[in-house]
């Protein structure tokens, strides 16, 4: 290849590299929808994915191209998927609602794969430092534009009562499949609730993470992390007005475990001062100052946690509800003595979620060494639901057929147990367990970017946990790009970037 069609090729995969990076937040684009089968979860990022996978991510493994170490444990659960899957052929399971086993479990691989491009493509395509901070800048770029098109909707949805503008509706539809809703904001993505999850396991542990470590994408100066504040105050508005309750519970758990830790380091650091000055204070045993601090914190926290919870039943019913069931517990305990806990999650709009959880684990206690097949929790769900569960609206119209398709476990938890068992459950939570730990470090000890995404590394993966116990999908690109960058941050560059386009190429 001579230097002018070298130029060429590398100005095309960059080109590609930036699209997919800018189009993260548009998760269910119609056009694709209708080709991948009606499911919702169609990003526009795969159609560029899809370029880099074809001209340089497979020449670049064929030529060679190493894998970092982290990216071993997760293609070690890939493996322990498609052993599942080919397993669960043998299992006998029956056609239900039109759907097979064997197109069930394709469609699910291949969202799988989707996971796996996006996770490998960030690992290996940014070589250096000036890739990781293009990929962040294009990351924030595209970002902004959800975050206008969100602040649009708060000035347009949000304030015309019930009914949004036909307009804006239409030009809504060209980026999503289904109409806003009145009183939440969605941005680009298909429901508020998957703009809550990019925003606390994406955007704001990237721009918060800048915050947090002083860096910038957009600087090389230590002062330039203004700009990581200002997106990271208008990223939390954002969020506010999705009303999404477990968005909020998984940024609470993000925040709740950093402020844990610096309450830990804080706790030690006092009985070393204390120590050094010597008398009684100093013979205070280090666990004994550090369990009394983390158990005030606790405290505070539960406070802090029941305090919010009540001021946003101001504006949300669904919360109000959850305060007006505790006044009348008695009463529920006593209509309801073996069932207080769904009709407390029935009150609150939860139980459909809750009894799929359950349903999903008595799938898993059924098939507990490798599953039911990726994809084929759905063919088992309806036979075990609790007896609770028949009373609610959404599993009516599931019995009755006006619930078009199978039903999926909407935890990815209870989803991985079901359908890869406890070696895909044990194989996928060392590889997340992994990441984290190599976040940390960098957090801890390295500087610039990579300590940046170090720190977003560590409150996107814990947010991530929360966020599993509403989503179940494996192909929203955000999640990967963000442990996919952890792991380029972990190595070192392997040769020439093939995003570098010079004067000399």
């Amino acid at each position: 290849m001579n230097n002018h069609l070298r130029r060429v090729y590398r100005l095309c995969v960059q080109a590609l590299w930036i699209l997919l990076l800018v189009l993260i937040p548009i998760t269910s684009f119609p056009p694709l929808v209708d080709r991948v089968g009606g499911t919702p979860v169609a990003p526009l990022a795969m159609v560029p994915l899809a370029g880099i996978l074809i001209f340089w991510m497979i020449p670049a493994l064929v030529r060679g191209r190493k894998l970092p170490l982290l990216a071993l444990p997760f293609l070690f659960f890939v493996a322990i998927v498609l052993l599942s899957a080919a397993a669960a052929l043998t299992l006998g399971i029956l056609p239900l609602r039109g759907a097979s086993v064997l197109g069930r479990e394709l469609r699910a691989v291949f969202t799988l794969a989707l996971g796996v491009g996006f996770y490998l493509t960030a690992t290996l395509l940014p070589q250096d430092d000036p890739d990781l901070r293009r990929a962040l800048r294009f990351i924030t770029l595209g970002g902004v534009l959800t975050l206008l098109w969100a602040t649009v909707q708060a000035g347009v949805v949000m304030t015309g009562g019930e009914a949004v503008p036909q307009a804006f509706v239409n030009l809504h539809r060209l980026i999503a499949p289904r109409d806003l809703v009145p009183d939440r904001l969605t941005g680009m993505a298909f429901e508020p609730s998957w703009l809550g999850d990019q925003l606390v396991t994406f955007y704001l542990p990237l721009w918060v993470g800048g915050v947090l470590t002083r860096t910038s994408a957009w600087s090389a100066s230590r002062r330039g992390w203004w700009v990581e504040a200002l997106l990271s105050v208008w990223g939390m508005a954002a969020l506010l007005l999705t009303r999404s309750r477990i968005s909020y519970l998984s940024l609470a758990m993000a925040v709740g475990c950093l402020a844990l830790f610096g309450v830990w380091q804080a706790a030690g650091g006092i009985q070393r001062r204390w120590a050094a000055r010597g008398g009684l204070a100093g013979r205070v045993p280090s666990w004994a100052l550090k369990g009394v601090m983390v158990l005030l914190f606790l405290s505070l926290s539960s406070a802090a946690l029941v305090s919010a919870a009540w001021a946003y039943s101001r504006v949300d019913p669904r919360m109000v509800r959850l305060f007006q069931t505790y006044d009348r517990l008695p009463e529920v305990r006593a209509h309801y003595p073996n069932e207080v806990a769904y009709e407390v999650a029935n009150r609150v709009a939860f139980a459909e979620r809750v009894a799929y959880w359950q349903a999903g684990m008595a799938t898993f206690a059924d098939h507990p060494l490798l599953g039911v097949g990726l994809g084929n929790a759905g063919f088992f769900i309806e036979s075990n639901l609790p007896g609770y569960a028949f009373r609610l609206t959404e599993i009516k119209d599931l019995r009755s057929g006006a619930f078009a398709g199978l039903p999926n476990p909407k935890n990815l938890w209870v989803r991985l147990l079901a359908e890869t068992g406890l070696m895909g459950f044990a194989a996928f939570l060392t590889w997340w367990v992994l990441t984290g730990a190599t976040a940390l470090v960098l957090w801890r000890q390295s500087t610039g970017l990579l300590r940046l995404l170090g720190s977003a590394g560590v409150l996107g993966l814990i947010a991530a946990v929360g966020e599993g116990f509403s989503l179940d999908t494996f192909a929203l690109p955000h999640l990967w790009i963000l442990a996919g960058l952890v792991a380029r941050a972990s190595i070192t560059p392997e040769g020439p970037s093939p995003l570098a386009v010079g004067p000399g190429d």
